[in-house]
């Protein structure tokens, strides 16, 4: 078996390129939740019907001009300060920070201690859910910024184990079997 036409740059742009489809389904997840997210504050909150569909015209907006990934780069941006209130459900978030960064359109500070324990719990899922969607979004794209050697040295990792395998795997069987021989390289 000769793996030897087998280069770093083609085996580059396949990761590439599955990393660019993981990425649009954290874009795509993000935008649907986000959009859901906003429709049902405005049934919760009808005293801001017109902020949250100002915020929702902006998030259609943004994904008309800056793309896709605008508001979910957007909300990272803003968010990334308060990842561990965010992914505490540290209430403090709500009655401070979300008025400072403009959060849904909604005076959380004035609305937060007035909203039932299940919104608050609701509220709570949707934004962690969006805080994760647009992190793991950002840690994909960082992923697939690795330099041409370090796919170089993969790559020869790669023929080796398989070499030392004996035969491309074929079988479900085979295929565990060989990912297991995988470890790091030495």
């Amino acid at each position: 078996m000769d793996l030897d036409h087998i280069k770093a740059s083609d085996l580059k742009k396949v990761l590439v390129q599955v990393s660019t489809a993981q990425c649009s389904v954290f874009v795509n997840r993000f935008n649907e939740t986000l959009e859901e997210f906003l429709k049902k504050l405005e049934m919760v909150f009808p005293d801001y019907q017109v902020e949250i569909v100002s915020k929702l015209n902006e998030f259609h907006m943004a994904r008309s001009t800056v793309g896709e990934k605008g508001p979910l780069i957007e909300l990272y941006k803003v968010c990334r300060d308060y990842s561990k209130q965010i992914e505490a459900c540290d209430e403090q978030f709500f009655l401070n920070e979300a008025k400072s960064i403009d959060f849904c359109g909604i005076d959380f500070a004035k609305e937060w201690t007035k909203t039932t324990k299940e919104t608050q719990h609701a509220i709570w899922q949707y934004v962690q859910l969006l805080w994760q969607l647009a992190a793991q979004y950002v840690q994909a794209r960082q992923v697939t910024l690795q330099t041409d050697e370090e796919f170089e040295i993969a790559l020869e990792h790669f023929k080796k184990r398989l070499k030392d395998f004996g035969s491309m795997p074929q079988t479900q069987s085979d295929i565990l079997k060989f990912f297991k021989t995988l470890g790091p390289s030495p």
